[in-house]
């Protein structure tokens, strides 16, 4: 744990006030050290049913939504229900792993901000020139 802390205080030394950066993980406490730095955004990482609902209970979560303190969650845990529990008190709400173009207009009707995706030709095809779907 020391190590995984130790690296992200010296990239976010390293980086500055050069860059915006965001910062993910599904150990939400190594996330303190980059919290209050400006240009910095805190992503709280989602991978499992447990953690979807903890990011939505009071001990947790903001009393009213902090900007840049959001969400990444799998999307395979995303659905209109649970994005808009975890919406009124994370902002933006980004999902991972996503591999279809049905399913990233899926997450964009339930109100998902954002997909991460490695294949780039479904980039391509979601970004504002790709295809419409019907």
């Amino acid at each position: 744990w020391h190590t995984v802390e130790r690296e992200k205080v010296n990239l976010l030394t390293v980086v500055g006030d050069r860059y915006d950066l965001t910062v993910s993980s599904r150990a939400w406490w190594i996330l303190a050290v980059a919290g209050d730095r400006p240009g910095v955004r805190v992503m709280r990482s989602v991978g499992d049913r447990f953690q979807r609902w903890l990011v939505t209970q009071r001990w947790v979560r903001p009393t009213s939504p902090v900007p840049d303190q959001g969400v990444v969650m799998h999307e395979r845990l995303a659905d209109a229900d649970s994005v808009a529990r975890i919406r009124r008190h994370w902002s933006p709400v980004v999902t991972w792993a996503v591999t279809d173009l049905g399913r990233v207009r899926e997450l964009e009707q339930i109100g998902v901000a954002g997909v991460i995706a490695d294949d780039l030709a479904l980039i391509a095809a979601a970004g504002p020139n790709g295809p419409e779907q019907d």
